[in-house]
């Protein structure tokens, strides 16, 4: 439900920039605020929203523990003794963080969410300034990639239930994302054709879900262990 909601985020939130495509105000006389730079300044504020409600607003689950029989007494001995053995300290929460297992995942979301975040900002100048498109047409062009994610996450699923491990389909992302970003260096170029400055997102948001979702499966198990 988490992935169609980000999907459907996807889908949707290009179409956002039909509401900036007439902004013309000037600032400075060297400065105004534009259909172009505006696009940018929508996605700064969203994410830092965002950041800002996930911080202060989601709380972390509580964990489930099983009723005990209203039979059965401890004493608060054993009871003080049991509840320090299992708590963890300070130090070793702050240690698990040096682990491979939890560092790498941090690290593997943290990038491919950054490399994917220069196509939404940078994607609408290049192709203005290359091709002369519009808001309209970068809208319809990154749009059109929710739908490509949407069928690479299920190729996703049904890898993994035909028992593809999360390394190695978070290894194959991580080789699509390779060719995808240095394809998005080398081609987009201006007064090239429509096709270098497309197929390079296009394979890059093919990689996505394959990083994505395995990353928080790797870093869920880590964290379990």
């Amino acid at each position: 439900l988490l992935s169609l909601c980000r999907i459907l985020g996807m889908a949707l939130g290009p179409g956002l920039n039909v509401l900036v495509a007439k902004v013309d105000i000037p600032i400075t006389p060297t400065w105004k605020l534009d259909s172009l730079n505006s696009v940018g300044i929508v996605l700064v504020l969203a994410n830092l929203i965002s950041a800002i409600a996930i911080y202060y607003l989601l709380d972390e689950p509580k964990e489930i523990k099983e009723t005990e029989d209203k039979n059965v007494t401890a004493n608060a001995d054993s009871s003080t003794s049991t509840q320090s053995s299992t708590a963890p300290s300070a130090t070793a929460a702050f240690l698990s963080f040096l682990s491979l297992d939890i560092m790498v995942p941090m690290l593997s979301i943290f990038t491919f969410n950054a490399n994917f975040q220069l196509i939404e900002t940078g994607f609408a100048p290049a192709v203005n300034d290359a091709l002369g498109w519009g808001p309209i047409e970068s809208s319809a062009a990154l749009g059109s990639l929710s739908f490509l994610i949407a069928a690479n996450m299920y190729f996703v699923m049904t890898l993994s239930k035909r028992g593809i491990s999360d390394s190695n389909l978070l290894c194959g992302g991580l080789v699509g994302a390779i060719v995808g970003y240095t394809a998005v260096c080398l081609l987009w170029i201006k007064d090239s054709s429509v096709w270098h400055f497309y197929l390079p997102i296009l394979v890059s948001a093919s990689s996505f879900p394959y990083m994505a979702a395995t990353t928080r499966s790797i870093f869920t198990v880590s964290v379990t262990s």
